[in-house]
């Protein structure tokens, strides 16, 4: 059989064993009033009720370089063959053996989508510390990070997705130490941070399609709402007087809200004008180890990270993006280019923790401009080749950690990714 276009619009025809053709007739693809094969299921042999069957595992060579360290691994994936389950595993070592280990497994037989996910990360830093006032020496320090997360989400109409998760961390350290002339060498060991949030997030992604929406998002909005309910005990230090190394914590239970928007407008020529507003705020005080962090790459790309800090934060930007080459159309060995965009963009953020400290420590508003380029391509005819090269520039005075720091311009920053997507935020984020 095979379809056709008449005179009558479109019809189903039909090939005889004389390879002559005829127009089907309507009622031979109506389904029947009682589908044969449901009703007779018992009597085919072998047949029996669908339980999930996992196809073909697929692993993929792992390279990665961490802190300087060369690290290899692999990962597995497997997935049901009607896509009801999936399941995610990934291993990365280095030759002292810091294993990185990462599993997510998803169940979609019926709405919501429920996922467990667990990861392990590990890094050892060798180095040789000395202070001979204190009568210390530190040999090495091993970090260890361990995460699970239990959750549901929902996908709804027109690009909404609920998501409600509760996530347990630990992190824990052990150091090689001995007394500054290497006498009485030994190891001790901490868990600096236990810590339970509950976490409701919506977020909505109703960007329109087009060809070029992936590097030039041109009209519609992203917007991200969080609410976090935190329970964390932090390390403080050891109690005293006792023969055994006993472990004191902070308990820094709050309630975290964020939102993150953005707007884009079209323009004339595959031209875009962006709009972000991010805005946080954390209900008590807290250690600065739970602050808002909106420096860097995923915010005020003119400061570095962990420059602009506080248990509030605010930051508006805007964009300007428009096409450089928007067809090349060139294959180049395994890559295949196809867009070329730059952009410009400025913005005003702050972070602070509405204390007297706040003007002491320069925590006022901070501004910046920067330009990017974002290169569209594909490589060896499969993997989506997304890079992006941002250069910002700070205009204002780095906050101070100490009242008695020096005073420093934040300056010139760069920023490259190579990823499989660009991280759509207004300024690319």
């Amino acid at each position: 059989a095979f379809s056709h276009y008449g005179k009558t619009a479109y019809e189903i025809r039909i090939i005889d064993g004389k390879g002559l053709w005829e127009r089907a007739d309507s009622d031979a693809f109506r389904a029947p009033s009682q589908n044969p094969i449901a009703s007779n299921l018992s009597d085919i042999p072998g047949a029996r009720p669908y339980k999930g069957e996992y196809g073909t595992t697929s692993i993929i060579p792992r390279i990665g370089i961490e802190t300087g360290k060369l690290k290899l691994g692999a990962a597995a994936i497997s997935e049901d063959v009607l896509g009801k389950q999936s399941l995610f595993l990934s291993a990365l070592t280095s030759h002292d053996f810091d294993l990185n280990l990462f599993a997510l497994y998803e169940y979609r037989t019926r709405r919501p989508t429920f996922f467990l996910e667990a990861y392990r990360l590990r890094r050892s830093v060798e180095e040789d510390v000395l202070n001979r006032d204190l009568d210390f020496r530190l040999f090495n320090q091993v970090f260890t990070l361990i995460g699970l997360e239990f959750g549901a989400k929902y996908k709804m109409r027109r690009g909404g997705l609920i998501d409600g998760r509760l996530i347990y961390s630990r992190s824990g350290t052990t150091q090689q130490v001995a007394r500054f002339n290497g006498l009485g060498r030994t190891t001790i060991g901490a868990t600096p941070f236990n810590g339970l949030d509950l976490a409701f997030t919506y977020h909505l992604d109703a960007l329109a399609r087009s060809r070029d929406s992936e590097i030039n998002p041109r009209q519609g909005r992203q917007f991200t709402f969080r609410y976090d309910r935190y329970f964390n005990w932090f390390f403080s230090g050891f109690e005293e007087n006792t023969a055994l190394l006993i472990e004191k914590y902070d308990r820094y239970f709050y309630n975290q809200l964020t939102l993150d928007w953005n707007e884009f407008i079209p323009l004339p020529g595959r031209r875009a004008l962006g709009v972000r507003f991010f805005g946080g705020v954390i209900d008590k005080a807290v250690d600065d180890t739970f602050d808002f962090f909106i420096g860097g790459l995923p915010g005020m790309k003119g400061y570095s990270f962990y420059s602009l800090e506080g248990s509030r934060a605010l930051m508006l930007r805007t964009s300007y993006r428009f096409p450089l080459l928007g067809r090349i159309n060139q294959q180049s060995g395994p890559i295949y280019s196809d867009q070329l965009y730059g952009a410009f963009f400025a913005g005003i953020g702050r972070a602070w923790d509405g204390s007297a400290q706040d003007d002491v420590l320069k925590r006022g508003w901070k501004r910046e401009i920067g330009a990017q380029l974002r290169y569209d391509a594909s490589s060896f005819y499969l993997f989506p080749t997304r890079i992006s090269l941002d250069a910002a520039y700070g205009f204002d005075t780095i906050p101070l950690q100490d009242p008695r720091d020096p005073i420093q311009k934040s300056g010139f920053k760069m920023y490259f990714t190579l990823l499989f997507g660009f991280l759509q935020s207004v300024g690319g984020r």
